[in-house]
């Protein structure tokens, strides 16, 4: 209840990364000082080291961040962004056009008081050809800058959403950028951490504007990726993401700073689902979405009592084009709308996945597979059908 009274007039910072994987951030990274402001605000913040997104594309993660629902392509009175404006904080986001074409413009504009259009493909549509990550930061230094030269300030919540790591097969890195990281085993991962540091230093100039600005004592700030990404190392993970739901595409960081609370790390089962009460409550407005699907994070960034927290066997579900797969830690099974076949990993023992156990434990694939059920079905439909459909969907619900 103190915090809660403390962070209820915050600012909230919201740092998504388009295509991030945990295990280039993780704890026991290898070359982890390659991205030293990231590594800093993940160290400093509570850690949520076994966070998995809701699909490994991202118009059904953020789609499920923003609405707090396992279906977020169901009509929802209120989303994240209006909730945080009726608190009346300015909401400003900097969003990459691809994101906003491929998402859709209703979904991710509700509840913005500004839509800052950040632009990665000069040349050709869809395609990334230049580094973003320094306007994206630009985009939002102004929207805090003008609101706070204003005569009555408001608090506010801004969103940035860095895309260039999401562009690392597009995009030839320049070569400072490549001789700043270490080269990793491949070319492909070399272009993504190349990618990674450019965006490690604009979210770094961000922070430092924060500062300037005497605004990081009085930020709440979240870090996360909206899903993980292939970097080629296994021909089932495909060329990118999305389609399949394998643990490098769907494990991510999720990391919350709240001023005042010791950074750490968490095990609690998380998804992108739960940021929308979490945030609610901090800023003491729970029940502005009404019912929502994820848990309140609120006790666990405490250390509070295992009942306030999430259960240790939830069942966090991913769906997918192709596959789905369900989560129990450290268990994660694999299957198809198309057969009956199932594939099942240890994600603790074998992160890339590489020995299926389904056939050694094959109850225990049974009754992951029938946990699946637990969650709503989400129609994933990435044609411009689908699209169409998920704008329709997204459409502000008539209250009554």
């Amino acid at each position: 209840s103190v915090l809660l009274e403390r962070t209820r007039g915050m600012n909230i910072l919201l740092i998504t990364v388009d295509a991030l994987r945990f295990d280039v951030l993780a704890p026991d990274a290898p070359h982890r000082e390659d991205f030293p402001r990231l590594t800093k605000l993940l160290d400093d913040s509570v850690l949520f080291t076994r966070a998995i997104a809701p699909a490994s594309g991202t118009d059904v993660s953020l789609g499920t961040l923003l609405t707090g629902r396992l279906d977020p392509f169901q009509p929802v009175a209120t989303t994240l962004p209006e909730a945080i404006r009726a608190t009346g904080r300015l909401t400003v986001t900097a969003m990459p056009g691809e994101v906003l074409r491929h998402v859709g413009d209703v979904m991710l504009g509700r509840g913005f008081d500004q839509v800052r259009t950040v632009h990665t493909d000069w040349e050709t549509e869809d395609i990334g050809d230049h580094v973003s990550s320094p306007v994206t930061t630009d985009e939002l230094v102004r929207a805090i800058t003008k609101e706070q030269a204003s005569k009555t300030p408001r608090p506010f919540f801004a969103w940035g959403h860095y895309v260039d790591v999401h562009e690392h097969h597009q995009i030839a890195p320049l070569n400072e950028l490549r001789r700043a990281v270490n080269p990793g085993t491949t070319d492909v991962e070399h272009r993504y951490r190349a990618m990674l540091f450019a965006i490690d230093r604009s979210v770094g100039r961000l922070l430092d504007e924060l500062d300037k600005k005497g605004l990081r004592d009085s930020t709440i700030i979240v870090f996360a990726s909206d899903h993980g990404e292939s970097l080629k190392e296994d021909a089932r993970f495909l060329d990118t993401h999305g389609i399949v739901a394998y643990g490098p595409l769907v494990r991510i960081p999720i990391a919350i700073h709240v001023p005042g609370v010791k950074g750490g790390h968490r095990v609690d089962p998380i998804s992108l689902v739960d940021l929308a009460p979490t945030l609610l409550a901090l800023i003491g407005a729970p029940h502005a979405m009404g019912k929502l699907d994820g848990h309140d994070l609120v006790a666990t960034l405490l250390d509070g009592p295992p009942e306030l927290r999430p259960a240790v066997d939830r069942a966090l579900i991913v769906h997918e084009e192709r596959q789905y797969s369900v989560v129990e830690w450290p268990l994660l099974v694999i299957g198809s709308a198309a057969d009956d076949l199932v594939e099942l990993y240890d994600l603790a023992a074998a992160p890339l996945q590489r020995n299926d156990l389904a056939g050694q434990l094959p109850e225990v694939a049974r009754r992951l597979k029938e946990r699946f059920a637990e969650a709503p079905r989400v129609r994933v439909d990435r044609t411009l059908d689908g699209r169409a459909w998920r704008e329709a969907q997204a459409q502000p619900l008539r209250k009554p």
